[in-house]
């Protein structure tokens, strides 16, 4: 507002938003005014193109600033292609979007510090990563399943197989529909025991073998221990066991009786009314020959279990041998039900 009795002086305006001055519209040293932009206008020192002048950033209007040049902390303002800044702090209450290419990472993270409220509940899915966290879990019951990839190189979806392949840490079991593959021996570490679940009855599950190479005498009318034995342990409590046993007799004089039987642990397993399995006896003769018996049990259990051949003589004054200079035999098997 210009004082009483003063001319005011105007400049060159206008009040109509966007409208710049041309070249030809100022002369040097004139100035031009956007009132509605709130911009000033002024010829170059060759008065061949229009500068417009904003004053310094803290003292505009933000409707009226605009950076068309220059840099800000060695990054190009208005470049086409992006350069490298350092930037203290970037802070941005909406979306940061990236235009790279799918694949390339948008930014750089240098520090190994994690990044806060940055994890896998705020993240998302990660769609390539090179690590993962690891723990080592021995004691879950629950079954979990093994993930699978379709390639042996690339970035690719891990996915798991439900039905067909499985793991329990606390027991060890994988579990899988089927196997292919060369399983000698050889190839097999560990324990190779197969469950009886999947063998037919009859096959032969495990094979103890034991012998005695000492003779046993007794003139005992009631059973006592040869020194031979054995012992097994069933895998199942349904499994039958057979027991072999091979050696020599000897009655010692003629007509002298003899008996063998068989003890599970403490219990006579022979059967009739000697309780026994087998005899040998001389009528005329003294008798040294080979004795062998075959023998099927059932101890339904799944615990270390003893098998002892026993003799005995008929009378308590006359000696019989088990064992007489040869080596005895004893073989237990566990056949599956």
């Amino acid at each position: 507002m210009s004082q009483t009795g003063y001319t005011p002086i105007q400049l060159y305006y206008s009040t109509t938003a966007s409208n710049t001055p041309s070249v030809a519209n100022l002369s040097l040293g004139e100035l031009g005014i956007n009132l509605a932009d709130q911009k000033a206008y002024m010829l170059n020192a060759a008065g061949t193109a229009v500068v417009t002048l904003v004053g310094t950033l803290g003292n505009q209007n933000a409707n009226s600033v605009s950076i068309t040049g220059g840099s800000v902390n060695g990054t190009t303002i208005g470049a086409t292609t992006a350069s490298t800044g350092a930037f203290t702090t970037i802070s941005a209450t909406g979306v940061i979007t990236s235009t790279v290419a799918t694949g390339t990472a948008p930014f750089t993270i240098a520090s190994t510090t994690q990044v806060a409220n940055l994890n896998a509940a705020t993240a998302g899915t990660a769609t390539n990563a090179t690590n993962t966290a690891i723990t080592d879990n021995t004691s879950s019951s629950a079954t979990w399943y093994p993930t699978i990839v379709s390639a042996t190189t690339g970035n690719l979806p891990q996915t798991t197989s439900s039905t067909k392949l499985s793991f329990v840490p606390s027991t060890g079991t994988l579990t899988a529909t089927a196997f292919s593959g060369n399983l000698a021996g050889s190839n097999i570490t560990g324990s190779r025991s197969i469950t009886t679940g999947v063998m037919p009855v009859g096959s032969v599950i495990q094979t103890v073998f034991s012998t005695l190479g000492s003779t046993a005498s007794t003139s005992s009318s009631s059973f006592v221990t040869t020194g031979l034995t054995a012992s097994i342990t069933p895998t199942s409590s349904t499994s039958k066991i057979v027991i072999h046993v091979g050696g020599s007799v000897d009655n010692g004089s003629v007509g002298t009786q003899g008996y063998l039987t068989l003890y599970r642990g403490s219990t006579n397993i022979g059967g009739g009314s000697q309780s026994m399995v087998a005899s040998f006896y001389g009528s005329t003769s003294r008798i040294q020959s080979p004795a062998g018996f075959v023998v099927e049990d059932s101890p339904a259990t799944t615990s270390s279990t003893a098998y002892t051949v026993y003799f005995s003589s008929q009378t308590a004054t006359q000696t019989v041998y088990f064992n007489n200079g040869a080596i005895a035999y004893i073989v237990l098997q566990e056949i599956a039900q």
